[in-house]
């Protein structure tokens, strides 16, 4: 690739989607939920969801609303590619943590409590490379130097949407994606790999050291040698 990147405010390229602020007692992910709208809490941003994309063909722990009483008459729904960033953050790390959605499909999706959410309506922006491009040091960097607060940080609106983002060619965004996708699948499953280890030692140790199981070399005796 050698076109040329460009350098625009993000408020030229994302609209800010209504959100419906629902505390977390007001959701559920268990069956029992007596409304089909799944609202995206920025606690599960920050402590939930690992990658930069959350795939509702794979995520099963996006929380559903309890009830329908109390929703405004009309309300404004996500598609896939939308952002949702949690606008707080306990934490210097987490500022600015946000995630991209995939097969959305019929699902009726909300951004929740302590969110933004951003939806390309320009085009400028490839399915896939949103997600990522927040976690781009430079630009993670500018969130963090916007962000207000002293125990808690937060970023407001207007600060937000005068942010410059460092866009390359959609064909280039589309490979980048690609590339950093493939790159997550290995480490999710190195890092099942590692879990199952963990689990095998844990095992090990517990039986091992108690003589609940032996090592092969030591279950028996060879015939004609004393114990």
């Amino acid at each position: 690739f050698s076109k040329p990147w460009k350098n625009i405010r993000l408020g030229k390229v994302f609209d800010l989607i209504t959100t419906y602020a629902f505390s977390r007692e007001s959701l559920t992910t268990e069956d029992i939920a007596g409304c089909d709208i799944y609202n995206i809490h920025y606690g599960d941003i920050h402590a939930t969801y690992t990658t930069a994309i959350l795939d509702f063909c794979v995520e099963r722990r996006v929380p559903m609303l309890k009830t329908s009483d109390l929703l405004p008459r009309k309300m404004e729904f996500l598609k896939d590619g939308d952002l949702v960033m949690a606008d707080v953050s306990e934490d210097y790390e987490g500022i600015g943590a946000c995630i991209e959605l995939k097969n959305v499909d019929s699902k009726k999706i909300t951004g929740g409590l302590h969110t933004f959410v951003l939806r390309d309506s320009t085009g400028h922006t490839a399915d896939g490379f949103r997600g990522y491009l927040f976690k781009e040091y430079g630009l993670s960097k500018e969130l963090k130097r916007i962000a207000t607060g002293v125990s808690v940080y937060s970023i407001s609106k207007s600060n937000l949407t005068q942010v410059k983002l460092h866009l390359p060619p959609l064909q280039e965004q589309r490979a980048i994606a690609k590339v950093l996708a493939t790159a997550d699948g290995e480490i999710e499953t190195l890092e099942r790999k590692l879990a199952l280890l963990n689990d095998q030692k844990k095992y090990l140790l517990n039986n091992l050291v108690t003589g609940t199981i032996r090592l092969p070399q030591f279950c028996k005796i060879p015939q004609g040698r004393s114990p």
